[in-house]
């Protein structure tokens, strides 16, 4: 799920939730349920998480009769 990733992201770079929620500008409550997968994310929340580790939104098509 979304949240566990965001979870091995930020514990991977070595910030704490209180320090990805200041930088992301939401609370940390907020980030505790996204985390353990109690609430979705909506795509402008996920970017503004993204954007704390200069990373951003990508979809991937996935084209008919391919095996990816």
């Amino acid at each position: 799920m979304i949240g566990e990733a965001i979870k091995k992201l930020r514990e991977d770079r070595g910030i704490s939730q209180a320090e990805l929620a200041k930088a992301s500008k939401l609370t940390i409550a907020t980030l505790n349920r996204l985390e353990h997968n109690k609430v979705s994310v909506t795509l402008r929340t996920l970017q503004k998480i993204l954007d704390v580790f200069g990373l951003e939104v990508t979809f991937k098509r996935k084209m008919p009769g391919r095996q990816d």
